[in-house]
């Protein structure tokens, strides 16, 4: 990806294609259920969704739609986009993430938020390990500037993603 229209400001751009995508994680309740939420919650807004499902786009909407939401693997239909960032950072930081873990861990009270969840827990834990390299820096900047582009092309949920994204249905405005 290239940095092409960073330094432009957003109203120099003719908008002439739309479609709508929105990301998910599935959580406990698992990818089917959080498809059906989505369904559920903005089919009247959208149109009918019936037929839309995880990864995939609809044309036939007011504007294409489509719905992406994060889980561990096919076999495993609940978790959170952490469960892929995670191994990544773990694989960039191995005696930071390590490390973070165990104080995050040692650390926590059962009130805490980043007990919360396993997503939380690991939030918390790449947050920690990142900041060696970008001090009060939030998660988005870390893995954004830390983690190598490498290591995302190598993520099966990566070329997933990709695949969703460049396979939006555009409408012309």
């Amino acid at each position: 990806m290239q940095d092409t229209f960073v330094d432009q400001p957003a109203d120099t751009f003719d908008v002439s294609e739309y479609a709508t995508a929105f990301l998910f994680d599935a959580n406990s309740e698992g990818v089917e259920a959080k498809v059906a939420a989505f369904r559920e919650r903005y089919g009247a807004h959208f149109g009918d969704l019936s037929n839309l499902g995880h990864g995939g786009w609809l044309a036939e909407t007011t504007v294409p739609v489509g719905c992406f939401v994060f889980h561990k693997s096919t076999q495993e239909p609940t978790g959170t986009v952490e469960d892929h960032l995670a191994p990544m950072a773990a694989r960039a930081w191995p005696g930071r993430f390590a490390e973070a873990g165990r104080f995050i861990d040692d650390n926590r009270d059962g009130d805490d938020t980043v007990s919360a969840s396993e997503a939380g827990r690991l939030k918390a834990i790449i947050t920690v390990a990142g900041q060696f390299k970008h001090p009060g820096a939030p998660m988005s900047i870390i893995i954004g500037r830390s983690l190598r582009r490498a290591r995302f092309k190598a993520s099966p949920v990566s070329a997933e993603l990709a695949a969703f994204l460049t396979g939006a249905p555009w409408n012309a405005s």
